[in-house]
């Protein structure tokens, strides 16, 4: 069975017929015949449960004593820290069999535990791996990791990893533990290698005398790692990704054919040296030129943007990047034009980059003395914007102050970059009463800010290293994040939200904070203590006199317990005593992970018969559900959702389905459809459907969806989608659909569309006022005649990477467009597309062009102007 390592009756069984004893009797005087089977059957049984489950079996009779020991897969999760060691002694202590897969997810287990259980794994684990030591991360942890590594070690602890002879694959996220490797010790059979979250001192060094088989290599998310060193002959494939005091790379990897380098030396003159004669795929996004030697495999490169967040003296290097077929460049680009305070409301978009020419002197002034930077730059006075409605401004270190009187009536998104600011910053209803979203970044000069708004419903504060006071008094603020703040000495912070749902507060400074009873974490809905509760009521005895003190809790307590287990689990509680029956029809938030295709249509009748209380959010992952089932289940939950569906119907879909999908004509493929029903309070559909045939109701309202995704399924006919419907769609993405033979999108609500993989579609209409950003990819290309038309007047992110040029008269309409996706230059279109389309575009603030071409290319010098312009390609 696939991810069960060998065949269970490879293991070591027993004969067909047991023993005498092997057959004890049960009450009544009849036979137990599960504990006549051969241990590889009774392990095929004992594989269908936990390992938590499992283990229980022993305590049936003395026959099942020992038999879970046999299993070759194991996996804890979120038990106590000791209980992956011990038993994996008791497992030891059963024989040395191997064992296939371990799975060990915790809640900050600590390093003396992980080492205890990995070192009883590794002499028997032959196949896979799996550490997650990142659930529930305490925000003390974090906090310590980011801002005093060396205290959040010394608290937690550091380990060394033994040896693992014989695993095939292993994948840890430590949950900030420290690191080590064996000094001494080959990893015979590894061929992937994953580690993340974690610490590391100094240097780090990989080679084939300890590592002779690996084959892809990841590493993300290390603190203290200074120098890499891999030196490799069976490496493949590696990703480096957050390292951010890495200075110096050494990688000689003659086999290597794919290199991905993100998010690392944040410090200064590094260096990197890149010796893979064999390298086909580089991504290379950091701010260091690296020495390359020869790569004449090389097929794909992507360089770092050409931006002014970085020095001009990188951007001239480029040129030390090899020749390749296809180049992916982004080009950032400043506006040489300010608006006027008086411009019309729906054209009220100021955008001022003023950062496109910055000077190293300059930046050095403004990280290390702003106001000999300011006194040469100058400030200025915004003045007061009346009907605009969103304002974006880069200042280039420019000093900036408010208006002292004057009102943003109509302001709506407020963002504010690479400026100075002196001492004290006060927002409120007064100056802009309409204010929802809030962006303020890279800022010096500020120590105290004061947010008084009953608008704001979005706050984003990065980068304020002076700030000392954060005063946020916001009733209907929804979500709040604060990072790289409160760089001084006893900072304090106050927050009164009551609204408040999504927090992420990563500084050095513990906030006093209001009362947030909508506060949840990702994914949980609302919370539990908005439920109904029931009064205390008398507890019940329990065998021996004892009181059961868990049943004297109030419902509300008791579905705060059971939102912590699976839904299943959950639902078996009803077994314990009267008072836990029905009690998890009370849940807000229902899972059900790899269950029968009838479980969810079941659990949903026994829920609606306890009552009609809202669900929040209804999971459904399934091995490919049929129609009618899937019909069942949903039109059950549709009156009861008022949160997010999530139905995931591709689990393990056949080959035979995913062939028949692709390349069959529509006719004979054998999955059945079924008709979506009417969710009138629900918020967010997403459904993967594995194939099945889709319907939308004749006549229908889903008054509040705000958020539709769609994919993996098969459409007859015209898709039609207009306010009708959906009069408060806001996100829209449809993938993967056969049997489309146009799409009409009418709708002012929405404000992101993305469509992949319509390969057959002919046509898209698309009418969409308030839409600000459209990604369309691989559709078209089975038709001969494509034709696309685009209505978006406020459209400002457009990615159109598709062999169709839609109706020019419609996109010269787009006014506010800053980032354009141009269709690629490639040898497999025609080559008038990609031109044609630029044509219709006068000018842009950031283009991205892709270059796939059928010979050696390479880049050299920029590209110039207050526009775009490709030029400096070789071919």
């Amino acid at each position: 069975m696939e991810g069960q390592g060998e065949p269970p009756n490879k293991r070591a069984a027993l004969p067909l017929v047991a023993a005498p004893d092997a057959a004890p009797t049960v009450p009544g005087g009849g036979s137990d015949y599960f504990s006549r089977l051969p241990d590889h059957l009774l392990l095929r049984i004992l594989l269908r449960l936990s390992t938590e489950e499992a283990a229980q079996t022993s305590a049936l009779s003395q026959r099942w004593r020992g038999v879970w020991a046999q299993l070759p897969r194991l996996e804890f999760y979120l038990v106590e820290s000791s209980v992956p060691a011990r038993a994996l002694a008791v497992d030891g202590d059963h024989g040395e069999l191997d064992i296939h897969r371990v799975t060990v997810y915790s809640n900050q287990m600590d390093s003396q535990r992980t080492t205890d259980w990995l070192s009883l794994a590794a002499p028997r684990l032959s196949g896979v791996l799996y550490f997650d030591n990142s659930h529930a991360m305490s925000r003390e942890t974090l906090q310590l990791f980011l801002h005093d590594v060396e205290e959040a070690v010394m608290r937690r602890g550091a380990f060394e990893l033994p040896c693992f002879k014989k695993a095939t694959v292993i994948r840890m996220d430590l949950g900030f533990l420290g690191l080590a490797l064996p000094p001494a010790g080959v990893f015979h059979a590894l061929r992937v290698m994953r580690l993340e979250h974690f610490w590391f001192r100094g240097q780090l060094s990989l080679s084939d005398t300890m590592l002779p088989s690996l084959r892809d290599l990841f590493i993300r998310r290390v603190r203290g790692l200074t120098i890499l060193t891999l030196s490799s002959k069976s490496l493949l494939d590696i990703h480096l990704c957050l390292l951010p005091e890495l200075r110096r790379l050494n990688i000689l990897a003659p086999r290597l054919e794919e290199l991905e380098v993100t998010g690392c030396f944040y410090v200064p003159e590094s260096v990197a040296s890149i010796a893979a004669e064999r390298l086909e795929i580089l991504k290379w996004e950091v701010p260091c030129v690296p020495e390359l030697g020869e790569m004449p495999h090389l097929r794909a490169l992507r360089v770092p943007p050409i931006t002014t967040d970085w020095s001009e003296d990188f951007c001239a290097d480029l040129n030390c990047f090899p020749a390749a077929n296809h180049l992916a460049l982004a080009i950032i680009l400043g506006v040489q034009e300010f608006y006027s305070p008086d411009c019309i409301c729906h054209k009220a978009r100021p955008f001022f980059n003023n950062s496109h020419t910055v000077s190293r002197e300059t930046l050095q002034l403004f990280l290390h003395d702003v106001e000999e930077a300011v006194m040469r730059r100058g400030a200025f006075e915004l003045p007061c914007f009346n009907k605009a409605t969103v304002i974006r401004m880069d200042l280039g270190f420019l000093g900036l102050a408010l208006p002292p009187a004057g009102v943003f009536d109509a302001l709506r998104v407020m963002r504010l970059q690479n400026f100075w600011f002196r001492d004290q910053l006060s927002i409120s209803d007064t100056m802009l009463p309409s204010l929802r979203d809030l962006f303020i970044c890279r800022v010096r000069g500020l120590t105290v800010l004061t947010l008084n708004s009953k608008s704001l419903l979005d706050i984003h504060l990065s980068l304020l290293p002076e700030l000392r006071q954060l005063n946020i008094l916001a009733p209907r603020l929804e979500e709040l994040e604060v990072t790289g703040c409160f760089y001084v000495p006893e900072p304090v912070a106050t927050i009164a939200a009551e609204r408040l749902e999504i927090l992420k507060w990563e500084v050095p400074c513990v906030p006093e904070l209001g009362e947030m009873p909508h506060l949840r974490m990702e994914g949980q809905g609302e919370a539990p203590n908005q439920r109904a509760a029931l009064p205390l009521v008398a507890a019940p005895t329990i065998p021996g006199g004892g009181s059961d003190h868990f049943s004297r809790l109030p419902d509300h307590l008791l579905v705060r317990i059971l939102l912590r287990i699976p839904t299943k689990k959950a639902v078996e509680m009803s077994a314990l005593s009267r008072r836990w029956r029905g009690v998890w029809t009370q849940l807000p938030i229902l899972k059900f992970d790899g269950v029968e295709s009838s479980v969810p249509a079941h659990a949903l009748a026994v829920y609606r018969a306890h009552g009609e209380l809202d669900i929040h959010s209804f999971t459904v992952y399934t091995n490919q559900m049929d129609a009618q089932d899937a019909a069942a289940w949903l039109s059950l939950l549709a009156p009861l959702l008022t949160g997010r569906l999530y139905f995931d119907n591709t689990d393990a879909v056949s080959p035979e389905t995913l062939q028949l999908l692709l390349h069959e004509e529509e006719a004979v493929v054998p999955r059945d459809a079924f008709e979506l029903p009417c969710f009138k309070k629900a918020t967010e559909i997403w459904m993967d459907l594995g194939l099945l045939g889709l319907g939308m109701p004749p006549a229908a309202v889903f008054d509040v969806l705000r958020v539709m995704w769609l994919e993996h399924f098969w459409f007859r006919g015209q898709f039609c989608l207009s306010d009708t419907m959906l009069p408060s769609l806001q996100k829209l993405t449809i993938r993967r659909v056969r049997g489309l033979v146009g799409l009409m999108l009418n709708s002012k609500s929405l404000l992101y569309i993305h469509l992949s993989l319509l390969v057959e579609i002919p046509q898209i209409n698309i009418l969409a006022p308030r839409l600000e950003e459209l990604d369309v990819t691989s559709c078209f290309y089975d038709v001969p005649e494509p034709v696309a038309s685009i209505a978006a007047e406020r459209l400002q992110i457009l990615r159109w990477e598709v062999p169709c040029v839609p109706k020019p008269v419609c996109l010269r309409k787009i006014p506010h467009l800053l980032v354009l996706g141009a269709p690629p230059i490639s040898t497999l279109w025609p080559e008038n597309i990609c031109a044609d389309f630029l044509d219709c575009f006068p000018v842009v603030d950031r283009l991205e062009l892709q270059i796939s071409l059928g010979v050696q290319i390479s880049f050299r010098g920029s590209i110039v102007g207050s526009g775009y312009a490709t030029s400096g390609f070789d071919f």
